[in-house]
């Protein structure tokens, strides 16, 4: 029988692999150790979602081991669910089914009952700490996903806490940051560059976070100037749902959004996606891009270094193969489906 602080070393452990699922494998090996077992590990049917670190063997188990069926496990073990073999349920559905087992060989002595009840009362615990590590992945995942698809806007997007400090910023985001004009990075906190602007800056977001009567819909904007002739940056901010759960400290949870359009920036248009969706060669795409990033038709003729004639020519092309009829209908489509980014003018030009 396990002694008491060895089970609860073991029930602790399991939830610290909670959220870094590269310690799952050690994790077994010492369950294993506890145990006095030879082996210990997952046998699974299906796709069971586990932490990727944990690779089931279930490509030797046609069905899920039960009562006196074999447990895969490696060669020269005892494989029979039975003396020296335990196993119980982890996670199961109509589509799929993971197990825990811990064998002993053949010339090993047997487990008793209270190695037995120990084990069973492990599992409820491992069983938990690997649902949370499930629900913790997909919800990385998830995150991570969103970012991606943040970092193809073209505007700044960044997500703050009441203090205003930085949680998450698309890469737009991180771009005006870096630049310091406008928006800029103390310490961790998103701060306007002005003291004036710094200062409202900071009371919108407070405001919203603790939703003001001043501000019921959830938004407010603000114009942020910057040096020289450049024109302000418009930054909206936008609370984010409430938590559902109350409490006094509920308010401190609340997260905004800031999103910063720079009215100086040009859309970066994804021409690989565009030559593929509507069949345009490769100059045609760059052409349209070009036109989308507000070029007259002469200025784009004298950055390809081509006659005004060709320019003419891969504008009906476009205009053919996109089924648009003017350069304003044109650029709406562009603009709309294939705008992946933004850069201030005068960067690429």
């Amino acid at each position: 029988m396990l002694d008491q602080h060895t089970f609860l070393d073991l029930v602790s452990v399991a939830y610290d692999a909670v959220d870094d699922s590269e310690r799952w494998p050690a994790y077994l090996a010492r369950v294993a150790g506890a145990m006095q077992a030879d082996w210990v590990g997952l046998v699974a049917q299906g796709a069971v979602g586990l932490p990727p670190e944990l690779t089931p063997i279930g490509a030797a188990c046609p069905t899920l081991p039960a009562g006196g069926d074999q447990v895969p496990a490696p060669s020269g073990y005892w494989c029979a669910a039975g003396p020296r073999a335990l196993l119980e349920i982890l996670c199961h559905d109509c589509r799929a089914a993971c197990a825990i087992a811990a064998v002993r060989r053949a010339e090993s002595r047997e487990f008793d009952s209270d190695e037995r009840q120990a084990f069973a009362m492990l599992v409820p615990h491992l069983r938990h700490a690997l649902t949370l590590s499930r629900h913790l992945q997909r919800a990385s995942s998830e995150r991570a996903a969103a970012l991606t698809a943040l970092d193809r806007i073209s505007c700044g997007v960044m997500l703050v806490d009441p203090t205003g400090s930085l949680l998450a910023a698309n890469a737009g985001a991180r771009d005006m940051l870096a630049r310091g004009d406008g928006l800029r990075r103390e310490g961790n906190r998103v701060v306007a560059a002005g003291e004036r602007q710094r200062g409202m800056l900071a009371d919108l977001v407070q405001r919203l976070a603790h939703g003001a009567p001043a501000v019921p819909d959830g938004t407010a904007s603000l114009p942020v100037p910057r040096r020289g002739n450049h024109p302000a940056l418009l930054v909206r901010i936008v609370a984010a749902d409430r938590p559902a759960s109350g409490g006094a400290c509920a308010d401190e949870r609340q997260a905004l959004l800031l999103i910063a359009v720079d009215p100086e920036c040009r859309p970066v248009i994804d021409e690989p996606f565009l030559s593929r969706a509507y069949g345009l060669t490769k100059s045609e795409a760059h052409f349209a891009a070009l036109l989308a990033a507000g070029h007259s038709l002469d200025q784009i003729a004298d950055r390809l270094c081509v006659s005004r004639n060709t320019v003419r020519t891969h504008l009906q092309h476009v205009y053919l193969k996109t089924d648009t009829r003017r350069q304003g209908e044109l650029i709406r489509l562009l603009l709309a489906g294939f705008s992946v980014a933004s850069q201030p003018r005068g960067r690429g030009d």
